[in-house]
């Protein structure tokens, strides 16, 4: 566990008890430890006492338990206890946190949660394609996943990295998630110059979702001589024979994981995130923050900060036709391809994280404003815990009686029974 200090600026502010917790390692290379980190630092600015739960904290292979989000959400919830649950104001990145949220809830406290949601359907559909099981029962089985999203289904608030996680979790039940990008560490520096040698680059994991076959296959159709494509990250020379299958054409490289990120970036010419599915995609920021123009699907929630051609392109996804069109653009204009360069350096700048933590601030102060404000007026805050009394089943939204037909458990009694 971490204590964070108080801000001392805010020395005068309310006295809170705060706690942020994940599934992932905080601080990690995982594009879920670089974010969770940053909301933590961000939670650590508000006043008072700051805790923090991380992957270290509840992996299920410390008691010798299978590696379940279930189990996590146990462990999170019997840590909790030993803390003492009566926090002011929680937030968590991802995972499954239901029980732990319930608990947080029922002692009072304020809940969000970021959710960097994928479309499941067109996950599986990848994972099919590859011939491999789509083998996430949480998600396939709706049983489980309702118990999956029980908690976000709870949170006060349910923040979303794109427009796209945003309209995802809206078809399960969660009401007006806000959208907060991911950001960058800044001060961004100076761009390096274009590499003299036309280069496509992609960093990142291999998963069926990120439409990594479409970009090979663009690459292999192209077939651009003294040109090459580099692709980096751990296992990613996995994907040489999934080159070899779409024609196994043009200069390809598959470095495996790299230490120095930047130094990659400043190796390409301009970057490609082919992503199928994606709550966001940290490296179209981290390309673009090196002076590189960026192609990215649509079905990547970064494509939301790619502005109008300007400093770089939105493509269908899964459309290789288009996607072979785009680079061939950027590779066939010098001037254009670095224009967008410079564009992009300079949209990079509005993403560092000192200027994505005070959205998030924004929030957790809204909240717990209000929470401070109910309190005080003494007998008149009976809202439940589960339904914020709404009256209203998370499952059906039929309208319920009254909160004790919920039980505090956001359910009307006809679905209670039906799960």
């Amino acid at each position: 566990m971490f204590h964070y200090d108080d801000d001392p600026e805010l020395e005068d502010s309310k006295y809170m008890r705060t706690l942020c917790g994940t599934a992932d390692r905080m601080g990690t290379e995982t594009g879920g430890g670089t974010v969770s980190a940053n909301e933590a630092a961000a939670l650590s600015k508000l006043p008072g006492e700051h805790k923090v739960m991380d992957a270290a904290d509840i992996n299920p292979a410390t008691y010798q338990l299978p590696n379940s989000p279930y189990i996590q959400d146990y462990l999170a919830d019997a840590l909790l206890l030993q803390l003492d649950p009566h926090f002011d104001l929680a937030h968590f990145y991802s995972g499954m946190f239901s029980k732990t949220i319930w608990r947080l809830k029922a002692a009072g406290a304020k809940v969000t949660q970021t959710i960097a949601a994928h479309d499941m359907v067109l996950s599986a559909e990848e994972f099919n394609r590859y011939g491999l099981a789509y083998d996430f029962p949480h998600l396939v089985n709706r049983t489980l996943f309702m118990t999956y999203i029980e908690g976000q289904l709870m949170a006060d608030k349910v923040i979303c990295p794109s427009t796209q996680s945003a309209e995802i979790v809206k078809r399960y039940g969660v009401r007006d998630p806000i959208v907060i990008p991911h950001g960058i560490p800044g001060p961004i520096g100076t761009p390096a110059p274009l590499p003299q040698k036309f280069t496509v680059g992609y960093l990142g994991q291999c998963g069926p979702d990120k439409g990594l076959i479409y970009l090979l296959e663009a690459w292999s159709k192209l077939n651009l001589p003294n040109c090459r494509l580099l692709m980096a990250g751990r296992g990613i020379e996995q994907m040489a024979p999934v080159w070899q299958s779409v024609g196994g054409r043009g200069e390809v490289e598959f470095l495996g994981w790299v230490k120095d990120v930047n130094a990659f970036y400043d190796s390409v010419s301009v970057y490609v995130q082919p992503s199928v599915t994606e709550g966001f995609g940290i490296e179209v920021l981290e390309a673009m923050a090196r002076g590189r123009p960026v192609i990215v699907s649509d079905g990547a929630g970064a494509s939301n900060v790619v502005s109008g051609n300007s400093d770089g392109f939105v493509f269908p996804k899964r459309n290789v036709d288009q996607l072979c069109e785009q680079i061939l653009v950027l590779k066939n204009d010098p001037a254009m391809l670095a224009n967008m360069g410079e564009a992009a350096h300079r949209s990079a700048q509005f993403y560092t994280w000192d200027r994505i933590w005070p959205q998030y601030q924004m929030i957790w102060k809204n909240l717990l404003s209000s929470k401070f404000e109910l309190n005080e007026k003494e007998g008149e805050d009976d809202d439940c815990f589960a339904c914020h009394g709404s009256r209203e089943c998370a499952l059906c939204r039929g309208r319920s009686n009254s909160c004790a037909e919920c039980g505090g458990t956001g359910y009307c009694q006809e679905c209670k029974e039906k799960e």
